[in-house]
Protein backbone atom coordinates (compact mmCIF):
# COMPACT_ATOMS: atom_id res chain seq x y z
CA UNK A 1 0.00 0.00 0.00
CA UNK A 2 1.39 3.40 -0.91
CA UNK A 3 0.48 6.70 0.67
CA UNK A 4 1.99 10.14 0.89
CA UNK A 5 2.75 11.59 4.28
CA UNK A 6 3.58 15.01 5.69
CA UNK A 7 6.56 16.35 7.60
CA UNK A 8 4.49 18.22 10.15
CA UNK A 9 1.72 16.87 12.38
CA UNK A 10 -1.20 16.70 12.73
CA UNK A 11 -1.92 14.06 10.08
CA UNK A 12 -4.53 14.88 7.48
CA UNK A 13 -7.76 12.90 7.19
CA UNK A 14 -6.34 10.53 4.56
CA UNK A 15 -3.39 9.58 6.76
CA UNK A 16 -5.71 9.17 9.73
CA UNK A 17 -7.90 6.73 7.79
CA UNK A 18 -4.90 4.75 6.51
CA UNK A 19 -3.47 4.40 10.01
CA UNK A 20 -6.78 3.58 11.64
CA UNK A 21 -7.57 0.85 9.12
CA UNK A 22 -4.16 -0.81 9.19
CA UNK A 23 -2.81 -0.54 12.72
CA UNK A 24 -4.78 -3.61 13.77
CA UNK A 25 -5.26 -5.28 10.38
CA UNK A 26 -4.88 -9.04 10.17
CA UNK A 27 -3.59 -8.58 6.61
CA UNK A 28 0.16 -8.60 6.14
CA UNK A 29 0.42 -4.95 5.12
CA UNK A 30 3.44 -2.83 4.31
CA UNK A 31 2.96 0.94 4.17
CA UNK A 32 5.24 2.98 1.94
CA UNK A 33 5.44 6.70 2.65
CA UNK A 34 7.84 9.59 2.46
CA UNK A 35 10.39 10.34 5.18
CA UNK A 36 9.27 12.55 8.04
CA UNK A 37 6.15 10.61 8.94
CA UNK A 38 5.36 9.89 12.57
CA UNK A 39 3.90 6.41 12.09
CA UNK A 40 2.82 3.93 14.78
CA UNK A 41 5.36 1.25 15.70
CA UNK A 42 2.78 -1.49 15.18
CA UNK A 43 2.73 -0.80 11.43
CA UNK A 44 5.25 -2.19 8.97
CA UNK A 45 6.47 1.05 7.37
CA UNK A 46 9.06 1.64 4.68
CA UNK A 47 10.08 5.24 4.11
CA UNK A 48 11.44 6.74 0.91
CA UNK A 49 13.29 10.06 0.61
CA UNK A 50 11.34 13.19 -0.28
CA UNK A 51 12.47 13.21 -3.90
CA UNK A 52 12.09 16.34 -5.97
CA UNK A 53 10.99 14.30 -8.98
CA UNK A 54 8.07 11.87 -8.93
CA UNK A 55 9.90 9.46 -11.22
CA UNK A 56 12.66 8.97 -8.65
CA UNK A 57 10.14 8.35 -5.89
CA UNK A 58 8.32 5.84 -8.07
CA UNK A 59 11.53 3.94 -8.80
CA UNK A 60 12.33 3.66 -5.11
CA UNK A 61 8.80 2.49 -4.31
CA UNK A 62 9.00 -0.06 -7.13
CA UNK A 63 12.14 -1.58 -5.60
CA UNK A 64 10.34 -2.03 -2.29
CA UNK A 65 7.31 -3.57 -3.97
CA UNK A 66 9.54 -5.94 -5.96
CA UNK A 67 11.15 -7.05 -2.71
CA UNK A 68 7.83 -7.51 -0.93
CA UNK A 69 6.00 -9.19 -3.87
CA UNK A 70 2.49 -8.35 -2.62
CA UNK A 71 -0.75 -9.99 -3.69
CA UNK A 72 -2.33 -6.57 -3.99
CA UNK A 73 -1.20 -2.94 -4.38
CA UNK A 74 -3.30 -0.18 -2.86
CA UNK A 75 -2.49 3.40 -3.87
CA UNK A 76 -4.11 6.10 -1.78
CA UNK A 77 -5.38 9.17 -3.57
CA UNK A 78 -2.54 10.13 -5.89
CA UNK A 79 -3.32 8.59 -9.29
CA UNK A 80 -0.37 10.17 -11.17
CA UNK A 81 2.12 8.48 -8.82
CA UNK A 82 0.14 5.27 -8.79
CA UNK A 83 0.03 4.87 -12.57
CA UNK A 84 3.83 4.56 -12.86
CA UNK A 85 3.79 1.90 -10.15
CA UNK A 86 0.96 -0.16 -11.61
CA UNK A 87 2.61 -0.10 -15.04
CA UNK A 88 5.64 -1.85 -13.56
CA UNK A 89 3.51 -4.52 -11.86
CA UNK A 90 0.75 -5.27 -14.35
CA UNK A 91 0.38 -8.83 -13.04
CA UNK A 92 -0.48 -7.64 -9.51
CA UNK A 93 -4.08 -6.53 -8.86
CA UNK A 94 -4.25 -2.92 -7.75
CA UNK A 95 -6.69 -0.35 -6.42
CA UNK A 96 -6.79 3.41 -6.44
CA UNK A 97 -8.22 4.31 -3.03
CA UNK A 98 -10.04 7.62 -3.52
CA UNK A 99 -10.65 9.86 -0.52
CA UNK A 100 -12.31 12.65 -2.48
CA UNK A 101 -14.87 13.15 -5.24
CA UNK A 102 -13.68 13.30 -8.81
CA UNK A 103 -13.93 16.74 -10.33
CA UNK A 104 -16.74 17.08 -12.82
CA UNK A 105 -15.26 17.87 -16.22
CA UNK A 106 -17.07 17.86 -19.56
CA UNK A 107 -13.94 18.29 -21.64
CA UNK A 108 -13.73 15.19 -23.85
CA UNK A 109 -9.94 15.03 -24.03
CA UNK A 110 -9.49 15.59 -20.28
CA UNK A 111 -11.96 12.81 -19.50
CA UNK A 112 -10.23 10.50 -21.97
CA UNK A 113 -6.84 11.20 -20.39
CA UNK A 114 -8.20 10.49 -16.91
CA UNK A 115 -9.97 7.35 -18.09
CA UNK A 116 -6.72 6.00 -19.49
CA UNK A 117 -4.99 6.72 -16.20
CA UNK A 118 -7.73 5.03 -14.17
CA UNK A 119 -7.61 2.02 -16.50
CA UNK A 120 -4.13 1.26 -15.20
CA UNK A 121 -5.73 0.23 -11.89
CA UNK A 122 -7.64 -3.03 -11.76
CA UNK A 123 -10.11 -1.61 -9.22
CA UNK A 124 -11.19 1.52 -7.36
CA UNK A 125 -12.17 2.01 -3.72
CA UNK A 126 -14.24 4.96 -2.46
CA UNK A 127 -15.03 6.25 1.02
CA UNK A 128 -18.76 6.70 0.31
CA UNK A 129 -21.49 5.73 -2.12
CA UNK A 130 -21.75 9.41 -3.03
CA UNK A 131 -18.11 9.45 -4.12
CA UNK A 132 -18.46 6.19 -6.04
CA UNK A 133 -21.68 7.29 -7.75
CA UNK A 134 -20.12 10.52 -8.98
CA UNK A 135 -17.13 8.59 -10.31
CA UNK A 136 -19.31 6.01 -12.08
CA UNK A 137 -21.43 8.77 -13.60
CA UNK A 138 -18.31 10.22 -15.19
CA UNK A 139 -16.63 6.87 -15.97
CA UNK A 140 -19.31 4.16 -16.27
CA UNK A 141 -16.86 1.56 -17.64
CA UNK A 142 -15.46 1.10 -14.11
CA UNK A 143 -18.76 0.28 -12.43
CA UNK A 144 -18.05 -3.44 -11.95
CA UNK A 145 -14.63 -2.88 -10.39
CA UNK A 146 -15.51 -0.10 -7.94
CA UNK A 147 -16.10 -0.64 -4.24
CA UNK A 148 -17.11 1.38 -1.17
CA UNK A 149 -15.40 1.18 2.21
CA UNK A 150 -16.60 4.00 4.48
CA UNK A 151 -14.09 5.74 6.71
CA UNK A 152 -13.48 4.06 10.08
CA UNK A 153 -13.11 5.33 13.60
CA UNK A 154 -11.61 3.73 16.68
CA UNK A 155 -14.84 4.16 18.62
CA UNK A 156 -13.50 3.30 22.07
CA UNK A 157 -10.67 5.78 21.60
CA UNK A 158 -13.13 8.61 20.91
CA UNK A 159 -15.96 7.63 23.23
CA UNK A 160 -16.92 9.87 26.17
CA UNK A 161 -20.10 9.93 28.31
CA UNK A 162 -22.80 12.27 27.12
CA UNK A 163 -23.59 13.50 30.61
CA UNK A 164 -21.75 16.26 32.46
CA UNK A 165 -20.77 18.41 29.51
CA UNK A 166 -20.28 22.14 29.27
CA UNK A 167 -22.55 24.39 27.20
CA UNK A 168 -20.17 24.44 24.25
CA UNK A 169 -20.80 24.57 20.50
CA UNK A 170 -17.84 23.35 18.47
CA UNK A 171 -16.55 23.22 14.93
CA UNK A 172 -13.50 21.36 13.63
CA UNK A 173 -12.27 21.50 10.05
CA UNK A 174 -10.10 23.33 7.58
CA UNK A 175 -10.31 27.10 7.62
CA UNK A 176 -11.61 27.09 4.07
CA UNK A 177 -14.74 28.47 2.34
CA UNK A 178 -16.03 25.01 1.43
CA UNK A 179 -16.30 24.12 5.12
CA UNK A 180 -18.98 26.76 5.66
CA UNK A 181 -17.49 28.74 8.56
CA UNK A 182 -18.57 31.98 6.82
CA UNK A 183 -22.16 30.85 7.53
CA UNK A 184 -21.42 29.43 10.97
CA UNK A 185 -19.78 32.53 12.46
CA UNK A 186 -22.81 34.90 12.16
CA UNK A 187 -25.00 32.20 13.71
CA UNK A 188 -22.56 31.79 16.60
CA UNK A 189 -22.40 35.55 17.15
CA UNK A 190 -26.18 35.61 17.50
CA UNK A 191 -26.24 32.58 19.80
CA UNK A 192 -23.48 33.89 22.07
CA UNK A 193 -25.28 37.23 22.27
CA UNK A 194 -28.62 35.65 23.15
CA UNK A 195 -27.31 32.87 25.42
CA UNK A 196 -24.69 34.22 27.78
CA UNK A 197 -24.23 30.82 29.43
CA UNK A 198 -23.04 29.22 26.18
CA UNK A 199 -19.55 29.11 24.69
CA UNK A 200 -18.02 28.27 21.31
CA UNK A 201 -14.82 26.53 20.25
CA UNK A 202 -13.45 26.55 16.70
CA UNK A 203 -10.61 24.19 15.72
CA UNK A 204 -9.39 25.55 12.39
CA UNK A 205 -6.94 23.42 10.45
CA UNK A 206 -4.75 24.32 7.48
CA UNK A 207 -4.92 27.90 8.72
CA UNK A 208 -2.09 29.25 6.60
CA UNK A 209 -3.75 28.37 3.27
CA UNK A 210 -6.69 30.78 3.65
CA UNK A 211 -5.36 32.90 6.51
CA UNK A 212 -6.38 36.31 5.15
CA UNK A 213 -9.92 35.15 4.31
CA UNK A 214 -10.35 33.18 7.54
CA UNK A 215 -9.10 36.04 9.69
CA UNK A 216 -11.81 38.31 8.30
CA UNK A 217 -14.49 35.64 8.74
CA UNK A 218 -13.78 34.96 12.42
CA UNK A 219 -13.25 38.60 13.43
CA UNK A 220 -16.86 39.06 14.70
CA UNK A 221 -16.24 36.33 17.27
CA UNK A 222 -13.28 38.12 18.83
CA UNK A 223 -15.64 40.25 20.91
CA UNK A 224 -16.47 37.17 22.99
CA UNK A 225 -13.01 36.94 24.48
CA UNK A 226 -14.09 34.92 27.51
CA UNK A 227 -16.55 32.62 25.74
CA UNK A 228 -15.07 31.81 22.35
CA UNK A 229 -11.87 29.86 21.79
CA UNK A 230 -10.30 29.83 18.34
CA UNK A 231 -7.61 27.19 17.87
CA UNK A 232 -5.39 27.07 14.80
CA UNK A 233 -3.88 23.82 13.50
CA UNK A 234 -4.82 21.94 16.65
CA UNK A 235 -3.48 18.36 16.99
CA UNK A 236 -6.05 15.61 16.59
CA UNK A 237 -5.80 14.54 20.23
CA UNK A 238 -6.73 18.06 21.28
CA UNK A 239 -9.68 18.11 18.86
CA UNK A 240 -10.79 14.87 20.48
CA UNK A 241 -10.78 16.56 23.90
CA UNK A 242 -12.92 19.38 22.51
CA UNK A 243 -15.53 16.99 21.13
CA UNK A 244 -15.58 15.01 24.37
CA UNK A 245 -16.58 18.11 26.32
CA UNK A 246 -18.90 19.81 23.83
CA UNK A 247 -22.66 19.47 23.66
CA UNK A 248 -23.20 20.46 20.03
CA UNK A 249 -20.91 20.10 17.00
CA UNK A 250 -21.69 21.80 13.70
CA UNK A 251 -20.57 20.46 10.30
CA UNK A 252 -21.85 23.14 7.85
CA UNK A 253 -19.93 22.10 4.74
CA UNK A 254 -21.14 23.77 1.55
CA UNK A 255 -19.29 21.45 -0.82
CA UNK A 256 -19.95 17.75 -1.36
CA UNK A 257 -17.96 16.06 1.37
CA UNK A 258 -16.39 12.78 0.21
CA UNK A 259 -17.47 11.25 3.52
CA UNK A 260 -17.32 13.51 6.59
CA UNK A 261 -14.96 11.92 9.11
CA UNK A 262 -15.30 14.87 11.49
CA UNK A 263 -19.03 14.17 11.85
CA UNK A 264 -18.52 10.63 13.13
CA UNK A 265 -15.64 11.77 15.34
CA UNK A 266 -17.94 14.29 17.03
CA UNK A 267 -20.73 11.73 17.35
CA UNK A 268 -18.45 9.04 18.76
CA UNK A 269 -17.23 11.58 21.32
CA UNK A 270 -20.83 12.20 22.41
CA UNK A 271 -21.75 15.50 20.76
CA UNK A 272 -25.08 16.14 19.07
CA UNK A 273 -24.29 16.93 15.44
CA UNK A 274 -25.84 19.53 13.15
CA UNK A 275 -24.84 18.64 9.59
CA UNK A 276 -25.33 20.05 6.11
CA UNK A 277 -25.70 16.51 4.80
CA UNK A 278 -23.76 17.29 1.63
CA UNK A 279 -22.05 14.49 -0.29
CA UNK A 280 -21.11 11.61 1.98
CA UNK A 281 -22.26 13.35 5.18
CA UNK A 282 -25.67 11.70 4.90
CA UNK A 283 -23.99 8.30 4.89
CA UNK A 284 -21.68 9.25 7.72
CA UNK A 285 -24.47 10.15 10.17
CA UNK A 286 -27.53 8.40 8.75
CA UNK A 287 -30.64 9.46 10.67
CA UNK A 288 -28.63 10.39 13.76
CA UNK A 289 -27.83 14.03 12.93
CA UNK A 290 -29.93 17.19 12.70
CA UNK A 291 -29.69 18.29 9.07
CA UNK A 292 -29.75 21.82 7.75
CA UNK A 293 -32.39 22.65 5.16
CA UNK A 294 -29.90 25.04 3.58
CA UNK A 295 -26.41 26.07 4.61
CA UNK A 296 -27.29 29.58 5.80
CA UNK A 297 -26.61 31.47 8.99
CA UNK A 298 -30.33 31.66 9.68
CA UNK A 299 -30.82 27.90 9.41
CA UNK A 300 -27.75 27.14 11.51
CA UNK A 301 -29.03 29.56 14.15
CA UNK A 302 -32.48 27.93 14.10
CA UNK A 303 -31.05 24.43 14.55
CA UNK A 304 -28.77 25.61 17.36
CA UNK A 305 -31.70 27.30 19.10
CA UNK A 306 -33.70 24.07 18.93
CA UNK A 307 -30.97 21.98 20.56
CA UNK A 308 -30.13 24.63 23.14
CA UNK A 309 -33.76 25.01 24.19
CA UNK A 310 -34.48 21.27 24.27
CA UNK A 311 -31.99 19.46 26.46
CA UNK A 312 -33.89 16.19 26.02
CA UNK A 313 -33.75 16.44 22.22
CA UNK A 314 -30.07 17.29 22.31
CA UNK A 315 -29.16 14.43 24.65
CA UNK A 316 -31.30 12.02 22.65
CA UNK A 317 -29.65 13.03 19.39
CA UNK A 318 -26.20 12.70 20.94
CA UNK A 319 -26.97 9.20 22.23
CA UNK A 320 -28.45 8.15 18.89
CA UNK A 321 -25.42 9.45 17.01
CA UNK A 322 -22.97 7.76 19.32
CA UNK A 323 -24.75 4.42 18.98
CA UNK A 324 -24.97 4.82 15.19
CA UNK A 325 -21.22 5.28 14.90
CA UNK A 326 -20.53 2.33 17.20
CA UNK A 327 -22.75 0.04 15.12
CA UNK A 328 -21.75 1.21 11.64
CA UNK A 329 -18.33 2.89 11.61
CA UNK A 330 -16.18 1.24 14.27
CA UNK A 331 -12.74 0.20 13.09
CA UNK A 332 -13.51 -3.53 13.45
CA UNK A 333 -16.45 -3.25 11.06
CA UNK A 334 -14.65 -1.15 8.47
CA UNK A 335 -11.45 -3.17 8.70
CA UNK A 336 -13.46 -6.30 7.93
CA UNK A 337 -15.09 -4.51 4.96
CA UNK A 338 -11.70 -3.51 3.57
CA UNK A 339 -10.16 -6.95 4.06
CA UNK A 340 -13.05 -8.52 2.16
CA UNK A 341 -12.60 -6.05 -0.69
CA UNK A 342 -8.85 -6.63 -0.75
CA UNK A 343 -9.32 -10.40 -0.92
CA UNK A 344 -11.81 -10.02 -3.75
CA UNK A 345 -9.46 -7.78 -5.73
CA UNK A 346 -6.40 -9.91 -4.98
CA UNK A 347 -8.30 -12.92 -6.31
CA UNK A 348 -8.21 -11.38 -9.80
CA UNK A 349 -4.44 -11.80 -10.01
CA UNK A 350 -3.11 -13.18 -13.25
CA UNK A 351 0.37 -14.24 -14.22
CA UNK A 352 1.93 -13.05 -17.48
Amino acid sequence: MCCRDQLNPPPNSIETVVRTLNEQSSDDVIVICEEGAATPEVMNVRRVPRYKWNVLRARHIAKIIAEFQPDFIEVHQHAPSGKSITRKFKNIPSALYRHNLVKENDNFFTKLRHERRYSLFSSHIFVSRAARDQFIKAFPKFQDCSYVVANPIDFENWYAPIEGRENIISFAGRAAPEKGIQHLVPALVQILTEHVNWKATLCLGDWQTHEEWATQVITPLLQFTDRCRINKNMPLDEVKKVFRSTKIAVVPSVWKEPFGLVAIEAQAAGAAVISSGTGGLLEASGDSALYLDKVTSDDIHAKLEFLINSEASRAGLAAKGQNFVRLHHDIKIRMNDLQNVRKKIAGTRHND
